[in-house]
């Protein structure tokens, strides 16, 4: 089994791609780097839930 936390990374990906919007957009939109953003994507960072929460309001999922 995976853990969560990839699977955040991978959701995340698939809805900003679908969206054709690059990580610095959203990561600049939802207060973070685009590295930080790739980092979470990949798996090897693992977000807290109001980076999480920003993330998703960034891509529309969540609204304010």
């Amino acid at each position: 089994m995976k853990p969560i936390v990839t699977d955040v990374g991978m959701l995340l990906k698939l809805l900003r791609t679908k969206q054709r919007r690059t990580q610095a957009d959203v990561a600049h939109t939802a207060g973070t780097t685009a590295g930080y953003l790739s980092h979470v994507e990949c798996g090897r960072y693992r977000p807290g839930r109001d980076l999480i929460r920003r993330l998703f309001t960034a891509l529309g999922i969540f609204g304010d």
